[in-house]
């Protein structure tokens, strides 16, 4: 089984009244919360990072255990997006903001305090720039892309959050 934290796995059954369950990744064991209907047992991946976890359940009084596969993140292509953004910075609130306006008229606010990031990264193509914040936790934030380089504001961005930064 694979999945990417915050997915909701769903487990079919018939006249399921309990279940439990726990993933277990070297020492650490990670208790779950299942909702259990009569024909369903579910729950929410956890924030785990990438890796091979065995996923002990309980249904009723029967016992399973089925390795499962933490996937890591869906990356975002650099200047591949199905919408736009405007990008800030909150020197006062210790915030980096990213507005996303859809197609569809949906609009997203993405804020990122200082403290979850570890570092500005910077890349650049022919046809692409962009700057990306990676996150203490390992996971990828794209800040901001276009046709245009980006460098400058690369470093304007590094210094101003006290980080380093890094070409790729």
């Amino acid at each position: 089984m694979e999945a990417h934290a915050g997915e909701r796995v769903i487990l079919t059954g018939t006249g399921l009244k309990k279940a439990s369950g726990s993933l277990r990744g070297g020492s650490k064991v990670h208790e779950l919360s299942l909702q259990v209907t009569e024909n369903t047992a579910s729950f929410a991946m956890p924030d785990l990072p990438p890796g091979s976890y065995i996923l002990h359940l309980t249904l009723d009084e029967q016992q399973f255990n089925e390795r499962l596969v933490m996937l890591g993140e869906i990356p975002e292509v650099p200047c591949a997006r199905a919408y736009s953004v405007n990008t800030n910075v909150s020197l006062k609130k210790e915030l980096a903001v990213i507005d996303r306006f859809f197609p569809d008229g949906r609009k997203e606010r993405v804020e990122t305090p200082f403290s979850m990031i570890e570092r500005v990264e910077y890349s650049h193509t022919d046809a692409c720039s962009a700057i990306i914040f990676r996150l203490k936790n390992g996971s990828a934030l794209l800040y901001e892309d276009g046709p245009n380089p980006l460098k400058e504001r690369a470093q304007t961005l590094a210094s101003y959050l006290q980080r380093e930064l890094v070409e790729r």
